[in-house]
């Protein structure tokens, strides 16, 4: 079976950070990156030991497990994601896109933990947090 989802280039949302402690998923989705299948960020935001907003430990775990670069990793969680959806261009930052945006004081590619607690975040075109303007 994994070798047939690897050939449809199957399409995985994931949930690794939750079934993480469940035996072998990790080996399982690694199997399933090498031999094809694309993965898209998820996360179970309801479940309490997932923190709201961005789950970061997903976002390092969908890396680890398929080799993706951090760059690669966040299209899987905007872009691709969007495109998945067929909500494309939802998860771009272009004109007339719907967009949440998000900012941090810090380079992802180096931690992506920081982006659980972003220093900005626009929503619907409101400022929901704006750690930025307190700033000298």
């Amino acid at each position: 079976m994994i070798e047939q989802a690897g050939r449809r280039q199957l399409k995985i949302v994931t949930t690794l950070d939750t079934m993480s402690r469940c035996g072998a998923v990790l080996t399982n989705a690694r199997k399933l990156a090498q031999a094809g299948a694309k993965f898209l960020y998820g996360a179970e935001i309801a479940h309490v030991d997932i923190p709201w907003g961005i789950d970061a430990q997903e976002l390092q775990l969908i890396q680890h497990v398929t080799g993706m670069s951090v760059e690669e990793v966040l299209r899987a969680a905007t872009s691709e994601a969007g495109k998945e959806l067929g909500m494309a261009p939802l998860g771009n930052l272009t004109a007339g896109a719907p967009a949440d945006i998000i900012a941090v004081s810090g380079d992802p590619e180096e931690n992506l933990k920081i982006l659980e607690y972003p220093d900005l975040v626009v929503s619907g075109g409101v400022f929901v947090v704006n750690n930025f303007s307190k700033r000298p």
